[in-house]
């Protein structure tokens, strides 16, 4: 809903200017007056968890991870790298690439304060809010066999495993 928004004003935009930004919708989709397809926004699923929250999607040939703290709380389990890292591993074959990257609490309040974030929030969106969060990708991630189950279920519940396991 967001991102039609954002294309209503954008072509706002550029018929003022005496142009068109897209072209008119086609059996694949929107198309740009160039005749390339306008690029789809990411599907992300949200899912809860006891220790954490997650949202992710496929990006071309990459599953992308964001975590958050559990019950939209500022701050993880203590160790909780520890434990994401030990879920990926029991997850992934041996080898694989995986890139991490963390945003502490303060790292996040400089963000949300220099970005637009609340002009581009939804109604039902969270309010952003300055929190930890680990950004993931698994490079290839979704042409490993069995990805649907194992990277968009059994991971979690990996992850999981390792932060009771070790409490």
């Amino acid at each position: 809903m967001r991102n039609m928004k954002t294309l209503k004003k954008l072509e706002s935009i550029a018929s003022q200017q005496g142009s068109s930004l897209i072209a008119p919708l086609t059996p694949q989709g929107l198309v740009m007056p160039n005749g390339m397809p306008v690029p789809k926004a990411l599907a992300f699923v949200v899912r809860e968890y006891p220790h954490f929250a997650v949202e992710f999607a496929e990006k071309g040939r990459d599953m992308i991870y964001h975590f958050w703290p559990s019950n939209n709380g500022d701050d993880f389990c203590e160790g909780f790298a520890e434990y994401l890292e030990a879920g990926f591993q029991e997850t992934l074959p041996e080898g694989a690439d995986v890139r991490a990257e963390y945003t502490d609490r303060t790292e996040s309040a400089v963000l949300l304060r220099f970005s637009e974030a609340d002009d581009k929030l939804a109604p039902e969106d969270v309010p952003a809010r300055a929190r930890e969060t680990y950004f993931v990708r698994v490079v290839g991630g979704t042409e490993y066999p069995l990805a649907e189950i194992f990277l968009k279920g059994r991971i979690f519940l990996n992850i999981e495993k390792a932060i009771t396991e070790k409490r």
